[in-house]
């Protein structure tokens, strides 16, 4: 189970990074769109599973997305493509067996 985890991680990561393309530092000048997860998860589409906050592991704030399921994906559609660079934290505590 524990490697399969892991693998499920990764997918939600690599899934995670192609659609949050977008999703550029609060610092950064320009920003297209920064989500801390403070405000809910309204501005993500939940594809698979039950998408879930937590306070376990928040990079900034008080929240973060948390992947509790077998399979959770969620997305953001930013409507047009842009050429940008994308910040995602992502902690892994699965361990290697």
């Amino acid at each position: 189970m524990k490697k399969r985890r892991k693998l499920v991680s990764l997918v939600f990561t690599l899934t995670f990074a192609l659609t949050a393309l977008a999703l550029i530092a609060s610092s950064v000048s320009g920003s297209i769109f920064f989500d801390g997860f403070e405000e809910g998860l309204g501005n993500w589409t939940t594809e698979k599973g039950t998408a879930t906050r937590s306070t376990a592991k928040a990079h900034s704030g008080t929240y973060s997305y948390i992947v509790n399921e077998d399979m959770d994906v969620i997305y953001r559609n930013f409507g047009t493509s842009y050429n940008k660079v994308a910040v995602i934290w992502f902690y892994d505590d699965v361990e290697i067996q």
